[in-house]
């Protein structure tokens, strides 16, 4: 990640991400043990409200609008989406420590209706 895109005086997000299924774990473990399901409570009402903001301060929120149904389910799609996140980030990892270096992919997208030749 480049050091521009790093908020000001924070840890590399690469390092919290890599500390993410730990402090999951820890979070649901101890709710769990616990019986406090405020922490989960409080995890999901917050992914909530920021689908929600999201909609609703979208410019094209009228079409967007059905996303306010499904945005107390968001969570487990945050969950999936730092899962692969996290795969990605550990294989790179582990390419760069065996030597194998990390090398970017250019696609060339081409839209769906794009005639072929």
């Amino acid at each position: 990640m480049a050091d521009h895109a790093r908020p000001a005086g924070g840890p590399p997000l690469e390092f919290l991400l890599l500390l993410e299924p730990l402090a999951i774990s820890l979070m649901w473990g101890y709710a769990l043990v616990t019986h406090d399901l405020l922490p989960g409570v409080v995890y999901v009402m917050l992914t909530t409200l920021l689908v929600v903001f999201q909609v609703l301060t979208d410019c094209r929120r009228r079409e967007n609008a059905n996303l306010l149904l499904v945005a107390p389910f968001a969570w487990v799609l945050f969950y999936l989406v730092d899962a692969v996140e996290f795969t990605a980030l550990v294989r790179s990892l582990k390419r760069l420590a065996t030597g194998r270096g990390v090398t970017w992919q250019r696609w060339q997208r081409k839209g769906v209706f794009a005639q072929t030749t």
